[in-house]
């Protein structure tokens, strides 16, 4: 998928009614802390992000089904404390993180059902062929980033 695909993937989803339904991880473990390369987010369609292990990037697949890899498990993690308040919740904003070096390496999401609800943001950024998953509500989207 190119980034116009991609653009025009999240543009379509912020602009429906669909509601997060699943989040899935793909946790790689080669006798070493397990590696989270993979997240499956379940909307309608289902969208698979995968760290793209050559350039620490991020591919966009809308295959719906996370890749079969040795030494990996699949665990579910819309109920962790990341994705548990996005829960149900449509999507509201999304942003492409492109890093100095030109690479596409992170996304932010934010769930709320309007812009004067609490948002519950969603951030994954690739950092050593891993995603790094960081969460925080914020008390109303249209006055997050008021002074």
């Amino acid at each position: 998928m190119d980034s116009k695909q991609e653009v025009d993937l999240f543009a379509d989803l912020c602009s429906s009614d669909e509601r997060l339904t699943d989040v899935e991880g793909q946790f790689v473990s080669d006798d070493s802390t397990p590696m989270l390369t993979a997240i499956k987010i379940t909307f309608e369609p289902t969208i698979v992000i995968l760290v793209a292990q050559d350039d620490d990037s991020i591919k966009v697949l809308t295959d719906g089904a996370l890749v079969d890899l040795p030494h990996s498990k699949v665990r579910k993690l819309l109920h962790t404390p990341a994705w548990e308040k996005a829960a149900l919740r449509p999507l509201l904003w999304v942003w492409k993180m492109v890093n100095q070096q030109g690479y596409f390496d992170g996304l932010q999401f934010d769930f709320a059902n309007s812009a004067e609800e609490a948002v519950s943001r969603v951030q994954l950024l690739v950092v050593g062929s891993e995603f790094k998953v960081a969460a925080w509500p914020i008390d109303q989207a249209s006055t997050a980033f008021a002074p």
